[in-house]
């Protein structure tokens, strides 16, 4: 939950939970699973593609949560998933690099097959971006 703070590599990541699956699961105090508290900060949420990856395995979320990422975020008052998150977060001091993050984000996940066309529409994606 502190990425945002110690920013480990993503190698880092990936390696610490493959051993230690369960913190993939461990809520912090909001109720938040590391994925999304990822989400909230522009410079944690490139971690955000090995947390889901690692997730599905794990069944992170639930069967057919794709590791966290359909997981309604309890710090969010509109109850929206961590891919509406994803979509909505921005930055008015630092526009153009929160946006790059966030985009290459939604890249990678759609490179290992984790957002889908259908996405879009079913989770209103272009609406809330």
């Amino acid at each position: 939950h502190r990425l945002h703070v110690t920013k480990p590599s993503i190698d880092a990541v990936k390696k610490l939970v493959e051993s230690i699956p369960d913190a993939l699961s461990f809520k912090n105090e909001k109720d938040q699973l590391p994925i999304q508290s990822a989400v909230w900060h522009s410079n944690a949420v490139k971690y955000v593609p090995v947390l889901a990856k690692e997730g599905i395995r794990n069944e992170v979320g639930g069967r057919g949560m794709r590791g966290g990422l359909l997981v309604p975020d309890p710090e969010d008052d509109d109850d929206w998933d961590t891919l509406q998150n994803i979509v909505d977060i921005f930055n008015v001091e630092d526009p153009i690099t929160c946006d790059t993050a966030y985009l290459d984000v939604l890249k990678e996940l759609r490179k290992y097959n984790l957002l889908f066309k259908k996405d879009i529409k079913e989770h209103d994606l272009l609406y809330w971006s």
